[in-house]
């Protein structure tokens, strides 16, 4: 069954499509929750959350004025536990161009990993709780945009953290190589069918990074945890936001 959240985005989406989409056969056909299983067995909510997220992906393509200006004015937290995660150019306009609400304190983010979750929060607010399927953990291609978020918006503080037990904890580094790797091999400045607006800003980010690994006793459960730690300072140029990323988060 589908989660409340996903009810509430997929109407908030659903509903700001055009009458002749809401009312097309593909979105009435899967509009219908009555239908546990259909072809073949295919569990409801898996093409019921594919069916729309297929739509919402062409208009997104032939709108994309409309479908930017809608992003504009909803919340990111409004898609935090979000179907269109498996849709990479969605999942990247969504981090382009929707706000978050304004913090009165100093900005802190955190991007918490684990092989079957990611959690994005700025100031203890959620912002992003994706959960992966089982197996083989890989890191989709719209997760270097979140801190290319972070990082045009000016976060003072940018945590990284990969979490998982003792006995993941070479895992756990492996993962962490693997971002970073990932951010340095993404091409920020390309983007298909969406349009990228440039940023540039004069400060920069020093990093602090370790690991921790504490076994289990009769009060605590052993874990492990490897972390980056970005912290913003002043700095004396004026760079692009990609080339921050590019230099700095490394």
């Amino acid at each position: 069954m589908l989660s409340a959240q996903q009810k509430t985005c997929i109407a908030l989406v659903v509903g700001n499509l055009p009458v002749s989409l809401k009312d097309s056969p593909i979105i009435m056909d899967v509009a219908d929750e009555s239908k546990r299983h259909i072809m073949g067995g295919d569990p409801l909510e898996s093409l019921f959350l594919k069916s729309i997220r297929q739509v919402v992906t062409n208009y997104a393509k032939v709108n994309q004025a409309q479908w930017v200006l809608f992003l504009k004015n909803n919340q990111l937290d409004n898609f935090f536990n979000c179907f269109l995660n498996k849709s990479p150019e969605l999942m990247m306009s969504l981090l382009d161009h929707c706000a978050w609400a304004p913090s009165e304190i100093e900005k802190e983010a955190k991007i918490t990993i684990k092989t079957t979750q990611l959690l994005a929060e700025v100031d203890n607010k959620t912002l992003i709780n994706v959960v992966f399927e089982k197996g083989i953990f890989e890191f989709p291609i719209w997760i270097p945009h979140i801190l290319r978020r972070f990082c045009k918006d000016g976060i003072n503080k940018i945590n990284i953290q990969f979490e998982g037990s003792p006995s993941e904890n070479d895992l756990l580094h492996h993962l962490g190589q693997q971002l970073f790797k990932l951010i340095q091999n993404t091409n920020f400045s390309e983007r298909e069918n969406m349009s990228y607006p440039a940023a540039s800003a004069e400060w920069k980010y020093t990093v602090i990074k370790g690991s921790v690994c504490f076994s289990a006793h009769s009060k605590r459960k052993g874990g492990a945890m490897v972390f980056a730690k970005f912290n913003r300072c002043q700095g004396n140029i004026t760079r692009d936001v990609n080339e921050i990323l590019k230099t700095d988060f490394i």
